[in-house]
């Protein structure tokens, strides 16, 4: 963008004992711009003679472009021979006053020789302006031939015009603080960048977008900062850096070809307390022919993994074969973009770079086979295909169970219309959450897995589209309360965890639907499944709630023996009860949000019933566990059927350990509580059982 502002000088001359007629000339000259705060705009008047004459003083007067300096245009400065002037006596006049004047040394009078001297330099604070200068002369009117009389005293008034020729600043960042209209000025920093510009995107509640072509130097995207450049073509001279850290990754939605390099920040495992599973996390490349190598360090002492999925084996495959040996067999040396993820895990927090030509076309999956003709659905993991997100943003996943979103149809046969990705802070698949526009929100560079029915002669596919891309500050993984029952069962020792999902839908079966359920894979946290015709659900979508509903539901622990299933969303239909087959425990999960118990080995993996309403169970009365847990006062009081050694535990509704300590039961106890206040979650692990409660803390 280039803006242009012109200056009209006048210079008044009283000419003194003249007794030739000389030529006198005067022009602006090294002009020039210093951004900062304020910003200077500088130029130097200077005059010349074909003889030599005096001159006694002369009075100079700006005019100011109203477009730059607003309300007043004009500004008259009095010079007098020996004075240094620094102010001038019309200041009201023009809304940015600072305007400085430096006069030429000369006394009383001065001769001018036919050389140029500095008659004086003028400095205008051009603050907020929003623009660079590179300054150009009217090159018809930059010497002016100027004839004097013989008289003395006379006035002689001569014209010059200054053009300047603003150009853009040299560094400009996005803040987005009143829309997303890449030309308004309030939305950056220093301005509008341009041709020259090294811009930053910074993260913003309004992502940026071009209003048509645009071409600039540098281009940074900071985490949390978005760029759409589909309305014209984006061209960056210098370079392309798009930033990732722990809270997400820069987005970029452009249509053109662009090279950069694209940051991901991965969390690794370090010193959790268990490693499988922590660490993990599910890898794509937004641009094509990247390798692998850089991603594993296959030294020998390096904990690095990087494996990749093959359904038809049902296992994922390691490119570490021992030590620092790479596999015999064919391992992909570079990111297939789109149509493979891969799973990766570090012992520390890394940030790996991506580099190249970002892809920003529709990228065709096909050939999905189901190599399990025998009983899908069971926990191995048949018919699942790890894809990945090919792009340099997030993607919207079609949501064709009510069929309002077909602004980004994925072109699915025989595939699934739920996706699953690895949570990583869970160590186990979830089924893909909606965000609060009611999307599936996939972000970028991320893994996700799709199911198909389809076989050798009938193979599922899908495309993924382009203009599924959004930007999104989704992280990548966050559980939402959708339209739903969420069950999450957690191990507490290992702080892992696995959701179960439950819908109702009455287009939908009681067995699988393609379009509406998701079987269950295995992860590290506690197998914990709903069980339909032998099958296991991670989303089990049935026609219908009713009081006489009874949904089993499978437990398999892992290496903790501490348990607790939550309720972390209920449909508004009434209550909920759990039955736990080993205690022969119910518990009224809407009233008290959650039930702990332990698991050994051995135990029946058939453990739960998910119930409706009363039918068929008695509601359980207060103190049917073997500990009492309430509030009163400052205190948690615990009553006990007998004395014993307890551990308890006060935890808020985000799941944070506030308090933790022993006490002795005989057979009550109290936990001093002052200080807080609210909804807690106490948890007492006593004579080998464990009650949880929720409490109101005054």
């Amino acid at each position: 963008m280039r803006k242009l502002f012109l200056f009209f000088g006048f210079l008044f001359f009283t000419s003194v004992g003249l007794m030739a007629q000389p030529d006198l000339t005067w022009h602006f000259s090294d002009a020039q711009f210093t951004p900062g705060s304020p910003d200077q705009y500088a130029f130097v008047v200077e005059i010349k003679s074909s003889v030599a004459n005096e001159i006694a003083g002369a009075s100079l007067i700006f005019d100011y472009n109203n477009l730059a300096f607003g309300n007043g245009s004009e500004a008259n400065v009095d010079i007098t021979p020996g004075t240094n002037f620094t102010t001038f006596d019309n200041s009201t006049n023009v809304s940015l006053s600072a305007v400085t004047y430096t006069s030429f040394s000369f006394s009383s009078s001065v001769s001018i020789t036919t050389e140029y001297i500095t008659f004086c330099t003028v400095t205008i604070d051009v603050d907020n302006t929003c623009e660079v200068a590179g300054i150009d002369f009217n090159s018809d009117m930059d010497d002016q031939a100027l004839y004097l009389p013989y008289y003395e005293a006379y006035n002689n008034v001569y014209f010059n015009d200054l053009l300047g020729s603003f150009y853009a600043p040299e560094i400009t960042t996005w803040t987005g603080d009143e829309d997303s209209d890449w030309n308004n000025p309030g939305n950056w920093t220093d301005c509008v960048p341009g041709v020259t510009s090294n811009v930053i995107i910074g993260s913003s509640v309004n992502y940026a977008q071009t209003p048509g072509d645009i071409t600039i130097n540098d281009l940074t995207i900071n985490s949390g900062g978005g760029l759409t450049a589909t309305a014209g073509t984006l061209t960056v001279t210098g370079s392309l850096l798009i930033e990732s850290d722990e809270n997400g990754t820069g987005s970029l939605i452009n249509d053109g070809s662009v090279t950069a390099t694209i940051q991901r920040h991965l969390v690794g495992w370090g010193d959790l307390p268990l490693k499988n599973g922590r660490g993990w996390h599910l890898l794509s490349s937004p641009v094509a022919g990247q390798v692998i190598a850089p991603f594993q360090d296959l030294s020998v002492g390096s904990t690095d993994d990087f494996m990749k999925w093959s359904e038809a084996d049902n296992v994922w495959k390691n490119r570490r074969v021992t030590g620092s040996t790479l596999p015999d067999g064919d391992f992909d040396t570079q990111f297939d973009v789109g149509k493979g993820s891969y799973l990766v895990a570090y012992k520390d927090d890394e940030v790996f770079a991506f580099e190249g030509t970002i892809n920003v076309d529709n990228v065709t999956v096909d050939d999905l086979v189901n190599h399990d003709d025998v009983s899908p659905g069971t926990t191995p993991s048949f018919g699942f295909h790890a894809l990945g997100n090919p792009y340099a943003s997030a993607l919207k996943w079609d949501n064709m169970e009510d069929g309002q979103l077909q602004d980004v149809n994925w072109n699915r046969v025989s595939v699934g219309a739920e996706i699953q990705v690895w949570d990583e802070s869970a160590a186990s698949y979830i089924t893909l959450p909606d965000d609060i526009n009611g999307y599936k929100i996939i972000p970028a560079m991320q893994g996700f897995f799709v199911y198909t029915d389809g076989s050798d002669l009938n193979p599922g596919s899908l495309i993924i589209p382009s203009i599924a891309r959004v930007h999104s500050n989704q992280a990548y993984y966050k559980s939402g309360n959708e339209n739903q029952i969420l069950l999450v069962a957690h191990d507490i020792q290992n702080e892992t965890y696995q959701e179960s999902k439950i819908r109702f839908n009455e287009s939908a079966t009681e067995g699988f639907d393609l379009a509406y359920d998701s079987y269950f894979m295995t992860g590290y946290a506690p197998q914990f499944y709903s069980v339909a015709d032998g099958a296991a659900f991670a989303l089990n979508t049935l026609p219908a709630m009713t009081e006489e509903l009874v949904i089993p539901f499978t437990f398999v622990k892992n290496a903790g023996s501490n348990f607790e299933i939550t309720l972390d969303a209920a449909l508004d239909y009434g209550t909920i009860y759990l039955f736990d087959n080993k205690t022969n425990v119910t518990v009224n999960l809407t009233q008290s949000g959650s039930y702990s118990f332990v698991s050994a080995e051995g135990d029946d993996v058939n453990r739960f019933l998910l119930k409706f309403g009363t039918v068929g169970i008695d509601d359980p009365a207060t103190g049917e566990a073997s500990i009492g847990i309430f509030a009163a006062g400052n205190a948690i009081h615990l009553n006990a059927q007998q004395p014993g050694d307890a551990t308890v535990s006060v935890y808020d509704l985000l799941g944070r350990t506030v308090l933790t300590t022993e006490v002795q039961m005989s057979p009550s106890a109290t936990v001093d509580v002052s200080g807080l206040s609210g909804t807690f979650i106490v948890r007492a692990i006593a004579n080998g059982e464990v009650v949880s409660a929720k409490v109101f803390i005054r």
